[in-house]
């Protein structure tokens, strides 16, 4: 069982941990943490479970994953195969969606939804780079027609209220300032909130007992023993810190994020150049971004929760669906991570201006999921703006 202390900016002391259990033929482990996420990771695939996440996802040694609802029920599966696109075969990773989410709810769809990702080699390692829809020229245009819409609290296409920026929004004219508030504000929205009860409740439940002991037993143990109390001084490790309760899945931690306003304009750019790839058809891959001569400035939205360590601190710490990162360095050809930047996070996230490491493949699913909700927002946008 593992402490994790992580000082948060107004001073408290936040504790979470994990138990991680080996497989017993040596070759794996799993780990599941206190806030109710699970970690099973072995030479043929890696699961991941989060509440704060539709789905549980494994990764095969390949790269193809698939998805199973908190439930058990399968959500979406990939294979290879190969289309038609621009006049020649190509090789691509097929999704097949059989499920999908309105309203934190899953949703039985009449007939799959199929995805396409483009298979992109970079160096030693590969990533698939999400096809957007096809879509016609009317559809975007709708975007760029004017609009009127006053922000208020029965606004049913507002973005989510977890964002404070330096100017308080109150009227949205332009569509596309619109769009781009909605893709950064509901993935943070959607990390704040969990999709469902946790699968694994009742571990989560036995652990939390297990780490309740070990608290007992540290904190009778500490009375007057110095050898003890300078190990913990030693590992930066409050006794008092452990007095505190042990989080479990934390069901109501909506919270109000400042995001600057040239993280804002940035956020909008980035909303441009992707409605021109998804004119043209084309794939956002991480290496278009590296190539950028604007790749510095790139703004990378967490999709999935990312375990991390703070190289200022050597603390642990965490990302969540909505955080932003920017390249700390760019990365070249032959690295599989980059060094990081964090931009805006939440309060228990990695704080912000902390350098962190995460790799490429990670990097692109932030690029596909950004492009996903995008394509979620559009939609939501035009049903709306139709009526």
């Amino acid at each position: 069982m593992v402490f994790r202390r992580q000082r948060l900016p107004d001073g408290q002391t936040f504790v979470s941990g994990y138990k991680q259990t080996l497989r017993a033929e040596g070759s794996g482990w799993t780990r599941t943490y206190l806030d109710g996420r699970r970690v099973s990771v072995n030479p043929q695939y890696v699961e991941r479970s989060d509440p704060l996440r539709p789905f549980d996802v494994i990764t095969h040694h390949n790269g193809l994953r698939e998805g199973f609802t908190h439930t058990g029920r399968p959500a979406f599966h990939e294979i290879f195969t190969e289309i038609q696109h621009n006049n020649r075969h190509e090789q691509v990773v097929q999704r097949i969606m059989s499920v999908t989410m309105a309203n934190h709810t899953v949703v039985p769809l009449a007939a799959p939804i199929l995805q396409y990702y483009a298979i992109v080699p970079f160096g030693d390692i590969t990533v698939f780079s999400y096809y957007p829809a096809s879509r016609d020229a009317e559809y975007y245009a709708m975007l760029y027609r004017p609009i009127a819409l006053s922000v208020t609290q029965d606004c049913t296409y507002c973005p989510p209220p977890v964002i404070v920026y330096e100017h308080p929004v109150a009227f949205y004219s332009d569509p596309i300032v619109l769009l781009s508030d909605m893709t950064l504000a509901t993935p943070l929205y959607e990390g704040m909130m969990p999709v469902a009860s946790n699968a694994h409740q009742a571990e989560i439940d036995a652990l939390q007992n297990q780490f309740s002991a070990l608290q007992q037993t540290v904190n009778h143990e500490v009375q007057g023993n110095t050898e003890l109390l300078s190990q913990l001084a030693d590992l930066q490790m409050d006794p008092q810190a452990m007095n505190q309760p042990m989080p479990g899945i934390d069901t109501s931690r909506t919270e109000q994020v400042m995001v600057p306003e040239d993280v804002r304009e940035q956020i909008k750019q980035q909303i441009i150049q992707a409605l021109a790839y998804q004119k043209e058809g084309k794939n956002l891959s991480i290496i278009d971004v590296i190539t950028s001569p604007k790749a510095s400035h790139h703004l990378f939205q967490v999709a999935e929760t990312i375990d991390a360590i703070n190289a200022d601190s050597g603390e642990d710490c965490t990302l969540t669906s909505g955080d932003l990162i920017s390249f700390n360095t760019v990365p070249i050809e032959g690295d599989s991570s980059a060094s990081m930047l964090v931009t805006v996070s939440k309060k228990k996230s990695c704080p912000m201006g902390a350098h962190i490491h995460v790799g490429l493949y990670d990097l692109q699913e932030m690029l596909n999921s950004f492009n996903q909700n995008l394509e979620k927002n559009m939609e939501e946008l035009h049903k709306h703006i139709a009526q």
